[in-house]
């Protein structure tokens, strides 16, 4: 199937990227076919897969879907899977959604209205979190200091400190704002697009940020996030110190000075690390990561440091 939708231009262009989903992506299509608001089009990228993924997506016979089956490219080559995908999206705007992912049937009716405002570039939300089998598991709302309608240079700071970096089931993207980028951006050593994407994008920009769930993200262990070996988190340090390096004035909108920015986003690092340990119930070697948190933190990052250090001390066999 190579269909696309008929009749005027659609104002929302819907870019899902597929490999290996045959199990979960027709809840992917559903939850689009399932929206209230009806002016979209699809197009889904299969790379390569040999599950049955494209055959899934066929059996829907919709004229606003478009399938393009292309041989597979490894992560290093997302960047091109998602300009190929934008490539035949008409658009003005551009909302991404994983095909093992799914959103809730209000999703697009509330996300466009933010894109009325027509200096609104970017727009992102809170997401649900779900298990493999689809079972709820929690949720992040975005801090309520990047809810509302505010200057992109606020954001860009907490993308550079990684304190919070949106979800990309949430987002959605003025088509023109990524044509300025020329399109999705993706350094060489990233494995993702969305965090040098919405680097590259947030520098003056307008965006605005929703406490209602855009998305339903569901963590397995086929995700890229959870590939073996994987640390996303330093790879996005990486970028980020490429970043402060080679863009020193668009840096200096997120407002404090370059080793400022690099001891917090470190310090996060450091208790994100620590987290995902003590969640696995591995306590002793959390420890030294929310240690280093303490040593580079400041204010409230340091309270919550020494609050998980107490939490490791305290637990079984430490």
């Amino acid at each position: 199937m190579t269909t696309a939708s008929t009749g005027a231009r659609p104002r929302v262009s819907i870019l899902t990227l597929c490999y290996q989903q045959g199990r979960y992506v027709r809840r992917t299509v559903e939850s689009v076919l399932a929206q209230g608001y009806r002016d979209w089009e699809m197009i889904v990228v299969d790379n390569g897969s040999t599950d049955g993924t494209s055959e899934v997506v066929e059996s829907y016979r919709e004229a606003r879907v478009t399938l393009l089956r292309k041989p597979h490219w490894g992560l290093p080559r997302m960047r091109e899977n998602y300009g190929l995908a934008l490539g035949r999206a008409s658009g003005e705007l551009v909302a991404l959604l994983d095909g093992d992912d799914w959103w809730p049937p209000w999703k697009l009716e509330a996300q466009v209205r933010a894109f009325d405002d027509p200096e609104v570039a970017f727009s992102y939300g809170a997401v649900s979190l779900h298990d493999e089998e689809g079972r709820p598991t929690g949720g992040h709302c975005p801090p309520r200091r990047l809810l509302g309608r505010l200057r992109g240079d606020r954001l860009l700071l907490d993308l550079l400190t990684l304190r919070y970096v949106p979800y990309w089931v949430t987002t959605m993207v003025r088509r023109s704002a990524l044509d300025r980028l020329g399109g999705f951006v993706q350094p060489g050593h990233e494995l993702q697009v969305d965090y040098s994407t919405w680097l590259a994008l947030l520098p003056g920009a307008v965006v605005r940020g929703d406490s209602a769930v855009l998305g339903c993200y569901r963590i397995r262990p086929g995700s890229v996030t959870r590939t073996p070996g994987l640390d996303t988190q330093g790879l996005h340090v990486r970028t980020s110190d490429e970043f402060l390096v080679s863009r020193p004035e668009q840096a200096a909108l997120a407002g404090l000075p370059p080793e400022v920015l690099r001891r917090d986003r470190d310090a996060c690092v450091a208790h994100y690390r620590g987290l995902q340990l003590l969640r696995d119930g591995r306590a002793p070697e959390a420890l030294p990561h929310f240690r280093e948190a303490l040593r580079r933190g400041r204010g409230l990052r340091r309270l919550k440091a020494v609050g998980r250090m107490v939490q490791c001390l305290g637990w079984p066999g430490t």
